[in-house]
């Protein structure tokens, strides 16, 4: 590819209406400083978008408005962004700004793929495994709790599916508070509520009342410890990207694997009370382990003096401006970054991806409520039930592993692992329903680790893969808030179904018709990403005219 001669720091005259290069015919490049550093065979030389996936922190955008660089991503980012009159207007006024290129760096640039990386990763880890105690156990931590009190299965239902509807409803304004408190400060306001929350369960006295313990406080803080573990770590990996997201999956199911022998035990010993008090001192270590979400700035390849120059300049803005504007701005940019989160949903692959993790999660985490029930029905203990979610923790993690090191590789189809993900849970479930020896049971769950594991390893994984890490959070929250509003919906759907039939098994296939529904949605994301492809090409050319 031919290198460009000369420079571009002169000064470029903005855009006037006198001056619009489609009026005179003028060439673009002359009249924007945007549009002023490559030359059209540059950037044909150079497309590296395949089908709508963006690769290598590129954006496809470039091949739909030719004029434009490689280097130019303000241009391409204000495309994806602003469709309306005041995207226009920004797209305009952006000529007389200087270029992001001479004045910031890419989140790609910032990312130290290493290092204190890895020590996050470590953190990240621990707030999973300890989430995952509470969330992953409920059918053995409570099940006991509800029987004893004569809880219907919809009641049941119920309560995991308001646990869901709250973990997975933080995720959209997750985003604006991250933005504003940082990954620290509300991971560790989230590890003393969940404390809080586990504790107070131990002195629950009724039903209704873990419907606000378990329900509301540990649903919301689990929510947002598991968000921004999972979101964190593509930030300070770039190379590595894959590796690093495994070892937290991977680690994620050993917690799934300790966990149900340890809350068994515990409850053998010391009783529902006293074994939930101990996990409430278990779970307080996402506490210790949130101190160490920093900044990325602050471990950057760039440097530290990138990170002082920001700091002097937050320091300055906020000196100026009194305390009362500072907050009114902050809850408007709250509100307004939350509806641009929801914006990502224009795209159909993006509603394929939101629906797609909604069916699935809503199938399984379902699933893992009920079968604890489901064994004792079917006469075993609940031993038998730890013994079953311990063995698909198990193959769940080395699928985690295997499959976030295959994710890597240039052959690797996400869309296909996928649509594996979800036939192996349709199967496993149906199957299931009709077991009645425990063994096989065991058997069948190693087969349903495989399953969930390659799922969930590339949940996270798949947003960038189709849309980049700078629009990671916005599908993260979007998906969330889908999620939670299936658990409201779809959720108690299973419960009521066993309390009508007086059948797990019909319980379950309702959950396995969730899960095949997922496999078809995958099947339409070629269609989705041709159909947003075009839709793409029609805005770019349109807005490329009008400047």
């Amino acid at each position: 590819m031919k290198e460009h001669s000369g420079t571009h720091e002169e000064t470029v005259p903005s855009i006037t209406p006198s001056e619009n290069p489609v009026d005179n015919g003028e060439d673009v490049t002359q009249n924007s400083p945007i549009l002023a550093n490559g030359s059209k065979s540059d950037v044909e030389s150079k497309l590296i978008s395949e089908n709508g996936i963006v690769k290598e922190d590129k954006y496809d955008s470039v091949k739909y408005c030719p004029e434009a660089s490689e280097n130019n991503e303000e241009l391409l980012k204000i495309l994806d962004n602003e469709e309306d009159e005041k995207g226009r207007e920004k797209l305009i006024s952006s000529s007389q700004q200087e270029s992001k290129t001479q004045s910031g760096f890419a989140e790609e640039d910032m990312a130290p793929d290493g290092g204190w990386g890895w020590i996050v990763v470590a953190a990240a880890s621990v707030v999973l495994m300890s989430v995952d105690t509470i969330g992953q156990c409920f059918g053995i931590i409570f099940s006991g709790f509800l029987l004893d009190r004569g809880a219907s299965s919809l009641t049941t239902g119920w309560m995991i599916n308001m646990f869901t509807f709250f973990f997975c409803v933080t995720g959209l304004p997750l985003a604006s508070l991250i933005q504003e408190f940082g990954w620290r400060r509300i991971a560790m306001v989230a590890s003393l509520m969940l404390f809080a929350a586990t504790v107070s369960s131990a002195f629950a006295n009724a039903i209704w009342v873990l419907y606000f313990t378990f329900s509301l406080l540990a649903g919301i803080s689990c929510g947002m410890l598991l968000n921004i573990s999972y979101i964190i770590v593509p930030y300070y990996f770039n190379r590595r990207r894959g590796l690093a997201s495994g070892i937290i999956m991977a680690l994620d199911s050993s917690g799934q694997i300790v966990a149900p022998p340890l809350v068994k035990w515990l409850q053998d010993q010391y009783a529902y009370k006293g074994a939930t008090l101990i996990l409430g001192g278990i779970v307080l270590n996402c506490f210790v382990a949130a101190t160490v979400f920093h900044p990325v700035e602050w471990h950057s390849k760039l440097g530290p003096r990138h990170q002082r120059k920001v700091t002097q300049t937050d320091r300055q803005n906020g000196s100026s401006s009194s305390a009362f504007s500072r907050v009114r701005a902050n809850f408007t940019q709250f509100l307004s970054s939350m509806l641009t989160n929801l914006r990502i949903l224009r795209y159909v692959k993006a509603i394929v991806i939101a629906l797609g993790a909604t069916l699935f999660l809503c199938g399984y985490q379902n699933f893992m409520a009920f079968m604890p029930f489901v064994v004792q029905d079917a006469g075993y203990t609940l031993g038998d039930a730890a013994q079953c979610v311990s063995v698909s923790a198990v193959f769940n993690m080395i699928t985690r592993l295997t499959v976030a090191w295959l994710s890597d590789s240039s052959w690797f189809s996400f869309r296909i692992s996928l649509m594996f993900s979800s036939a192996v849970l349709t199967v496993t479930l149906i199957v299931f329903s009709l077991l009645r020896d425990i063994n096989w049971m065991i058997g069948l769950m190693c087969i349903y680790g495989i399953g969930v594991g390659s799922y969930m390893c590339l949940f996270s994984l798949v947003m960038v893969h189709y849309f980049g890490l700078d629009k990671l959070v916005s599908m993260m929250g979007a998906t969330m808030l889908v999620t939670s509003i299936s658990n409201i919906t779809v959720g108690p759907m299973a419960g009521l179904v066993r309390d009508l039939t007086g059948s797990y098994a019909a319980c379950i296939w309702v959950l396995a018709g969730l899960s095949f529904c997922s496999f078809l949605l995958w099947l339409f994301m070629p269609l989705a990403v041709r159909f947003d492809d075009s839709m793409k090409k029609k805005r770019r050319k349109k807005y490329a005219q009008e400047v």
